[in-house]
């Protein structure tokens, strides 16, 4: 059995001999000759008896107390250095290595990141880094001892990004206030990381890696997903005209031009104010006065969104909720879902929750593991009062009674009052809950189309800039380091609630998403995009950068 323990001098003999070991045998694999015998073996033990004293060592051991493996490392300015990590050619492939590293990473607390240099030419020690999420960052040498060029990997320290999220210095002002709680979590081909920080409701319960949220209009990239089924089926034309699947008055964009925010709809107007059932919302929209004309210029749109979940409900002849789960959820084996928990269906008697079409059901999610997503519904309510960001063209229906006020804090309910008071919590632009191991298996879902669900060449369709170079179809588009044609780039989307999911494209391929409760107190609260640009900094535009 293989035990760690701390290095003390009685130790340095066996460390010095691990280390030849490894020089002579495991280097000789693609180091030459020559650069070895650069250091000989009374060089090699007087770097060693210098470096026992220095930071600090640990020391894997066999039953017999014999030393397998052993690193050394420091950790300050926020930083952990390993300096030293080997284990004996005979031990190797035990998962030793990955343990003194664990250890180490314990032993510095909580810091930023990490930092080693590795011999370039070293094809396996670099894979086993590699695989524990270390990337090079450009950085290279020579030490003279050696002679061989050495390339300096860093990492990001497991659940800095959350907890630098929940830190004022994603703030710019005093009156800003960072989310209570945050969930970041990165996919890789060899790695896959979710870490939580601060916590998810007013009662300071903790944060955690499966917390439930309120997606907001990261529903929009699941109706996308819909869409992309429908079009990968041959069942959905996107130059189709909405006329085509609905009763529809006025000017009559297409189904790109919706994806494309390019439809001329309003982004948003009360729609609770006037109608209280969802096909009452549906007969309303194409009537409001137009943002501008067809395929004209983009205005991001909950409008189209609405609109465009209406599409795939025509199409399928399902309610929007068993769409989704029939073509993209319950395929995929993913835990997204509408209004979550008992709650969440208690919507009251004008909210039309059991419209026809639509499951009403609860879910197995307890409120408990739920998120609160905000104190209030005072963000729309104000919205409504000043006009900003959106003049209002709607007045209170005469006929209706006054839109219900939730009492906070906002938790297992839709947060987005069109989704909840006029849409019974289902719609194509809000409604959707899960966690971000939820929103990774999407993410995932979308890098490898080997389900089925949709092609590759429909996802690569829909992540392409069109005419605005910032928006592909459901998708908005971020390039990754030097902006290039076939570059690499994020495709994501970000929910008002703190959520953003995104994948990478054109390069080796990773999903990252992040959920929090940005609304959760009484001051300002941090933009949702700056919260996502600091995730991605801390998890793959530093790497990027050095391509």
């Amino acid at each position: 059995m293989t035990r760690l323990r701390v290095a003390t001098r009685d130790d340095l003999a066996a460390v010095q001999d691990l280390f030849w070991e490894c020089w002579t045998t495991s280097y000789a694999v693609f180091a030459p000759a020559e650069a070895l015998a650069r250091l000989p073996r009374e060089d090699a033990d007087a770097l060693w008896s210098d470096a026992l004293g220095q930071g600090e060592t640990l020391v894997a051991v066999g039953g017999s107390d014999e030393v397998l493996g052993v690193v050394r490392f420091t950790a300050e300015d926020d930083r952990l250095a390993v300096h030293s990590l080997y284990v004996a050619p005979a031990a190797q492939g035990r998962g030793i290595g990955g343990l003194l590293l664990d250890a180490a990473d314990a032993a510095a607390g909580e810091v930023s990141g990490s930092d080693l240099w590795v011999f370039t030419h070293n094809a396996s020690a670099r894979a086993f880094y590699e695989a524990r999420g270390w990337r090079p960052d450009g950085g290279t040498r020579v030490d003279d001892r050696f002679g061989m060029p050495e390339t300096h990997l860093t990492r990001t320290a497991p659940g800095h990004a959350a907890r630098v999220l929940v830190g004022r210095g994603v703030c710019v002002c005093e009156s800003e206030n960072p989310p209570a709680g945050a969930v970041v979590g990165v996919w890789t081909p060899g790695r896959e990381e979710v870490r939580a920080a601060g916590v998810r409701d007013t009662a300071g319960a903790p944060m955690t890696g499966d917390t439930v949220h309120d997606l907001a209009s990261v529903t929009k990239l699941v109706t996308t997903c819909a869409v992309m089924s429908l079009v990968s089926a041959g069942r959905l034309d996107l130059d189709s005209p909405v006329s085509r699947h609905l009763a529809w008055s006025g000017p009559d964009p297409t189904v790109r031009e919706l994806l494309q925010h390019r439809a001329g709809l309003l982004p948003w107007q009360p729609l609770h104010h006037v109608a209280r059932r969802r096909e009452d919302v549906l007969s309303l929209v194409p009537g409001l006065p137009r943002g501008g004309g067809t395929g004209e210029a983009f205005a991001y749109s909950d409008l189209s969104f609405i609109t465009l979940g209406a599409v795939v409900e025509a199409v399928t002849g399902l309610g929007l909720d068993a769409a989704i789960r029939s073509m993209v959820t319950e395929p995929l084996g993913i835990g997204l879902h509408f209004r979550p928990g008992p709650g969440a269906v208690d919507a009251g008697d004008d909210a039309g929750p059991a419209d026809a079409g639509h499951d009403a059901s609860p879910t197995d999610t307890d409120d408990d593991d739920v998120a609160e997503s905000a104190l209030d519904e005072g963000w729309e309510e104000r919205m409504i009062a000043t006009g900003e960001p959106y003049p209002v063209h709607l007045t209170p229906a005469t006929d209706l009674p006054p839109v219900p006020r939730r009492p906070g804090p906002v938790r297992g309910t839709v947060h987005d009052a069109n989704a909840f008071h006029a849409m019974g919590g289902v719609s194509g632009h809000a409604g959707l809950f899960g966690s971000v191991p939820d929103l990774l298996q999407l993410g995932r879902a979308l890098l490898d189309t080997r389900h089925g669900l949709w092609s590759e060449a429909v996802v690569a369709e829909f992540t392409t800039a069109g005419p605005d170079p910032l928006q592909g179809l459901g998708f908005r588009l971020r390039p990754l380091g030097e902006e290039r044609a076939g570059g690499p780039r994020i495709a994501w989307h970000p929910g008002f609630t703190g959520i953003a999911l995104g994948v990478r494209i054109g390069a080796e391929p990773a999903a990252v998403a992040m959920a929090t409760n940005r609304h959760l107190h009484d001051g300002a609260p941090v933009p949702t995009d700056r919260l996502w640009e600091r995730v991605l900094q801390a998890e793959l535009l530093a790497e990027e950068a050095h391509r």
